[in-house]
């Protein structure tokens, strides 16, 4: 169990990290971009930091926790105890920042004309609720 949980941390630290990257590339290009001067334009750039920041502390988060021997080969109640405090933290930092990138990407649409916005904010939408449905299905197993 605890290999298949480290694999997975691994893994969507790497796909975190990657989705992190991205949004910090569209923060820079909104940035040079004379539609990050409208208001719209500026709270999408930030919506876009906060997802990038939280995935940043994601992945942060994973690694502390891969490189921590002693959660993985005791299992004391204590130990068990900041294991599951840890992961949480994680996974709340990953679900916001994957919810924000997913509202930014609604609002680039917007930024562009209201057919690309409304198709945007359906798909972000739907994905958002597939995320935060994830989460608290895991929340509620697992916790």
């Amino acid at each position: 169990m605890m290999l298949e949980m480290q694999e997975f941390i691994r893994q969507s630290s790497l796909l975190f990290t990657v989705l992190a990257g991205f949004a910090i590339t569209i923060v820079a290009e909104l940035i040079t971009s004379e539609r990050s001067h409208s208001r719209s334009g500026s709270w999408v750039v930030a919506v876009f930091l906060i997802g990038a920041i939280c995935l940043m502390v994601s992945a942060s988060l994973a690694t502390l926790m891969l490189s921590a021997p002693a959660l993985w080969q005791k299992s004391t109640q204590q130990v068990l105890r900041a294991w599951t405090l840890m992961a949480l933290v994680w996974s709340l930092f990953t679900h916001t920042g994957v919810l924000a990138v997913f509202i930014g990407a609604a609002g680039l649409g917007w930024l562009h004309s209201r057919t690309v916005g409304v198709i945007g904010t359906v798909c972000a939408a739907i994905a958002a609720l597939a995320v935060w449905s994830a989460f608290l299905y895991m929340l509620i197993r697992f916790y």
